[in-house]
């Protein structure tokens, strides 16, 4: 782009949750969307001799590929909440069917999207391991009435470092979950 140039900025859309921005410099132009609602999102895990095993991720359908895809949970927040802990534990019981206590939730921090689209998410990391049932790891008891877009499935978090899970909400989150952990 000219630097010479003004540069400018329109909003072509808004319906209070998206925002599609035009920006131009005169002889350049580009599209943006925002997403304005915030999100959170849920990294459930759990560790052998204080170090992460598994993961907990949401495996669904990916349409446009046809194969199956996984991220972390990801809700858009209600903002009816008295605080970040009571929104995170409504989250953990209505998804994984748990009462997390304070001391199993951990504030990882946020992750910021630039592209395709701009959008921040809240990071939370919930400790499992006082909610299996068996050596193995933790599961899930997912009733017939639950209409879920995904399911939850156990993951061996180097499968994630290692660029097996193909999804930048998992990897930005397993580096803050091993930031903090290795802390």
């Amino acid at each position: 782009m000219n630097n010479s140039n003004k540069f400018l900025f329109k909003e072509e859309f808004s319906d209070g949750k998206y925002r599609v921005l035009s920006l131009t410099d005169g002889e350049s132009n580009l599209r943006r969307i925002t997403c304005d609602a915030s999100s959170v999102c849920i990294v459930p895990f759990d560790t052998n001799e204080g170090k992460i095993r598994n993961v907990y991720l949401a495996r669904y359908m990916d349409y446009l590929t046809g194969e199956h895809g996984h991220t972390c949970i990801t809700l858009e927040s209600k903002n009816n909440f008295d605080s970040d802990f009571e929104e995170v534990e409504y989250i953990c019981k209505s998804e994984l069917k748990i009462d997390c206590d304070v001391n199993e939730v951990y504030y990882l921090g946020k992750i910021n999207f630039s592209l395709p689209f701009s959008k921040t998410i809240k990071c939370y990391a919930v400790n499992l391991d006082n909610h299996s049932r068996d050596l193995s790891g933790f599961t899930i008891e997912v009733e017939e009435s639950d209409n879920k877009m995904y399911i939850l499935d156990r993951v061996r978090f180097t499968r994630i470092l290692n660029g097996e899970i193909e999804d930048t909400v998992c990897l930005s989150a397993a580096m803050l979950l091993t930031s903090y952990i290795n802390q």
